[in-house]
């Protein structure tokens, strides 16, 4: 069930990156209406797959870093993503201005979705090298699911935290993608 688990997880990652790749095709449809909207639905598929795949890899990061680790390890984690995310950007912006200046602005797309693609085919081969650490079975719920997905809401507290990880997920794949 576990090994299931996080290959659906990694299947709906490939899936996230393959398709914010894959956007850039939709500038070639010729009506501009036509146009947004595949590209609205390419995208929309793509960070639903991310969102779904998520649980998953938190879990797994769960069981693989102590409890007492975690906050620390998850806050470099992140700071990490976002000065690499900041970096990268500004490097890929700076390569695209060289292009433009040069009147070859299709090239330098071309050569940042070429870089892009690298980068996850790099990923997808890290994802699909995971490993599976033994899972601990939880003593199964009597309680129906809806009850056991409300539970948690109910507290103020985690709600401030769920939408602060809305938002910054948000964030986070919104500069990513570019």
């Amino acid at each position: 069930n576990t090994r299931r688990r996080i290959t659906i997880a990694r299947n709906l990652y490939a899936c996230w990156r393959v398709l914010c790749i894959v956007v850039v095709l939709s500038v070639f449809v010729p009506q501009p209406g036509l146009r947004a909207v595949v590209f609205a639905v390419i995208y929309s598929v793509a960070f639903i797959c991310a969102y779904l795949a998520d649980p998953a890899y938190m879990e797994y990061l769960s069981n693989i870093v102590p409890p007492r680790m975690r906050g620390r390890f998850l806050g470099k984690r992140d700071a990490l993503a976002i000065a690499t995310t900041a970096i990268f950007s500004m490097a890929l912006s700076f390569i695209l201005d060289r292009f433009q200046a040069a009147g070859k602005g299709t090239a330098g797309f071309l050569t940042l979705y070429a870089i892009a693609a690298i980068g996850v085919v790099l990923q997808l081969s890290c994802y699909y090298r995971m490993k599976e650490l033994p899972v601990r079975k939880p003593k199964p719920s009597t309680k129906p699911p809806v009850v056991r997905l409300a539970e948690p809401l109910r507290d103020h507290s985690f709600r401030k935290i769920i939408l602060y990880n809305i938002l910054y997920n948000i964030g986070v794949y919104v500069a990513n993608s570019y």
